[in-house]
């Protein structure tokens, strides 16, 4: 199951919205443990703000914890509104939980690509993780500033292949990054500054050899247009501005790729099929259907 850009202790003006999010987080505990999911996928801004209130970091560790109960494993990633430093300091405290943070970007070999069993031990997923990249480690902006989008496009495009190179071709092959990319419609809140030229990245950006790319950043849900194989933001659960934005409440997630057994010759191809849901989502995921799309009716969470 793929989620992303939770935003938890972010207000409405002076309004606290604790219990909108505590609804939204329970919404998606039920799913993991409705549909017996394998693996939750969190593509980054878990938190509003990277000097997050006690609260908001109690409300996202119980969440956190719950799903990797439902699911046995949830591999989170920071986005730019969370704390590397947070995330580093709660990592191994966690992973004994199931629970894997990836606080920042690092080679395959040193924690950039996870691997995690699925719930019967028949399968596994290696998961390449992406967190947020600030363009100040990439722009220099004493170059042309045409030259901008076209340094920091091809610093992501790098570190996708790299990390996508160390996925175990035996296994489910996810890439899960925090970044924008270009074309991508906005959904509201973004900060608009980290969604400019200078922050932007192509869809070919994307790998073709992953089986499915799980992106957050933007907060309207939608498919990748131009990637090579299944990518899409799953948007942010609650609603991040004002109750007229026209962002729904959304989340995803697809079945597993067909593919042979581990010790024939793996498949680049992508999934088949797969599914994204809302509340009920269990009545449009029947075995043999295809692809089904539902939205959540809209809420004034943000």
């Amino acid at each position: 199951m793929h989620t992303a850009d939770w935003h938890v202790g972010k207000k409405l003006g002076r309004i606290d919205r604790r219990a909108e999010f505590e609804q939204v987080l329970d919404e998606l505990v039920a799913i993991a443990r409705d549909q017996r999911v394998d693996l939750v996928v969190v593509a980054g801004d878990l938190l509003d703000r990277a000097i997050a209130p006690y609260d908001a970091i109690s409300l996202v560790l119980d969440a956190l914890r719950r799903l990797a109960d439902a699911a046995g494993h949830v591999v989170a990633i920071v986005g730019n509104h969370d704390s590397a430093v947070l995330f580093e300091l709660l990592a191994p405290l966690l992973r004994d939980m199931g629970i894997l943070l990836v606080p920042r970007i690092r080679r395959p070999g040193a924690g950039g690509v996870v691997t995690v069993a699925s719930r019967d031990g028949a399968e596994a997923a290696s998961v390449a993780a992406f967190p947020f990249l600030h363009e100040a480690e990439v722009v220099d902006f004493m170059a042309e500033s045409e030259d901008w989008f076209k340094g920091y496009d091809r610093r992501v495009q790098g570190i996708c292949r790299t990390l996508c190179e160390g996925l175990d071709p035996a296994t489910v092959k996810v890439l899960t990054g925090h970044f924008f990319v270009a074309g991508a419609e906005l959904g509201g809140g973004e900060r608009r500054i980290q969604v400019g030229p200078q922050y932007a990245a192509t869809a070919q950006a994307i790998p073709p050899t992953v089986h499915y790319a799980a992106l957050g950043h933007v907060h309207r849900p939608q498919e990748i247009q131009g990637a090579a194989v299944r990518a899409r933001y799953s948007g942010s659960i609650p609603r991040s501005t004002s109750p007229s934005a026209p962002t729904a409440r959304r989340w995803s997630w697809s079945r597993r790729p067909r593919r042979p057994r581990r010790g024939s010759p793996p498949s680049s191809s992508p999934p088949a099929g797969g599914c994204c849901g809302s509340k009920a989502p269990s009545r449009s995921c029947g075995p043999e259907r295809g692809p089904v799309s539902s939205t959540a009716p809209t809420s004034t969470s943000g």
